[in-house]
């Protein structure tokens, strides 16, 4: 069995770290802003059709157990 052990700390570079001490100030971009996309309201057709097609277990385990 090997046993292979990392590091728990990441050394970093001098150049990266000098680097990232002098960007003092984070770059942030914007979003455009857009139109909300209009949303499907669930209706009583809908929430009828859910019931009608859902199937129970009992009712899978009978339809198994007649094949």
């Amino acid at each position: 069995m090997k046993n292979t052990v990392l590091q728990n700390s990441v050394q970093l570079n001098d150049e990266v770290v000098t680097k990232l001490k002098k960007e003092k100030e984070a770059k942030e971009t914007l979003v455009s802003e857009k139109k909300p996309e209009r949303v499907k309201r669930l209706t009583v057709v809908d929430m009828w059709n859910i019931h009608k097609n859902g199937r129970s277990a009992s009712a899978l385990i009978r339809r198994w157990n007649l094949n």
